[in-house]
């Protein structure tokens, strides 16, 4: 009996082949490997030795003695996958804070449909508008694997939302990526002497 088994190396995932005897001396061997990474395929011939007239134990020989490796690539960019992520409410660091007046960022993490890291292709571009003309897109650049960094600036505090679209300009489409409209709150910086006024306090008397 022929035994598949792929195992992962670069990551903690195993896959078990099915495998068809096409009744010729030939097999066929199917393997569905969603998660992209480094594996190696073991093929085991189990042969059944008879040790008594009671009992028989199971001999598995690795076939062949040399290792087979497949490497499975991410696929495509899968927008209902993708993901939008703001820490903007939750991080105090300089870069991230949403304050006016600073540069601020969201991350839009690129999957296929597996939920595998992916890629944009080389016809695909991130496109972020802001229906608010306060809010300037700075950069859309990428900042790790699948993942890519969109910066934005304003002067005026308020909330604003942000639209990611997935552009293809070979298949002439635009698609609006999951999470959008991303909701982006920007908060006032700290008192400035030069835009700060005294008020009457008579104006405030009952």
């Amino acid at each position: 009996r022929w035994t598949v088994i792929v195992r992962g190396l670069t990551i903690d995932h195993t896959v078990d082949g099915i495998v068809t005897d096409l009744g010729n001396g030939q097999y066929d061997v199917s393997i569905q490997v969603t998660k992209a990474a480094k594996y190696q395929i073991d093929i085991l011939l189990s042969k059944c030795i008879v040790s008594s007239l009671i009992s028989n134990s199971i001999s598995s020989q690795l076939c062949p003695p040399v290792a087979l490796h497949l490497t499975i690539e991410p696929g495509p960019v899968s927008v209902p996958h993708s993901e939008l992520v703001y820490d903007g409410p939750k991080s105090k660091i300089f870069d991230i804070a949403p304050i006016a007046g600073r540069s601020g960022y969201f991350l839009v993490r690129a999957k296929d449909q597996y939920g595998n890291a992916t890629s944009l292709g080389l016809n695909e571009t991130l496109e972020a508008t802001c229906s608010d003309k306060n809010l300037k897109i700075v950069t859309q650049d990428m900042y790790d694997a699948g993942v890519y960094k969109v910066t934005y600036c304003t002067d005026k505090a308020a909330s604003y939302k942000v639209d990611v679209h997935l552009v293809n300009s070979t298949a002439g489409t635009k698609v609006l990526l999951n999470g959008s409209p991303l909701a982006v709150t920007v908060l006032p910086d700290k008192p400035c002497q030069e835009q700060c006024t005294f008020v009457d306090c008579k104006q405030y008397s009952a």
